[in-house]
C-alpha cells in the first residue's frame, strides 16, 4: 500500500526512533502528537490535515511544529 510509509520495516523503524527523540522537543506531552486537539489549534490544521495518514507518517506522529524547535538557530 503506497500511502503506508509504515509498511516499510526501515521507515518504521526510522520514524519510531525519530517520534521518541522529537518528544523533550515539545512542551505538551502527549498533546504533542500529529492531529491532537493542540497541535491542529497551534497550527490551524485543516480537517483534512489532521485525517491525513500519509501527513501523519511523514512527521513521524508528532505535531510538525516541533521539528522548527529541532533546528539549529
Amino acid at each position: 500500500m503506497a500511502e503506508n510509509l509504515y509498511a516499510q520495516p526501515d521507515v518504521f523503524t526510522a520514524s519510531s526512533i525519530v517520534h521518541e527523540f522529537m518528544h523533550p522537543f515539545g512542551s505538551a506531552g502527549n498533546n504533542d502528537h500529529y492531529s491532537t486537539p493542540a497541535c491542529r489549534a497551534r497550527l490551524g490544521m485543516s480537517p483534512g490535515a489532521s485525517t491525513d495518514l500519509r501527513l501523519s507518517q511523514e512527521h513521524c506522529g508528532m505535531c510538525p511544529d516541533l521539528f522548527l524547535n529541532f533546528r539549529p538557530r
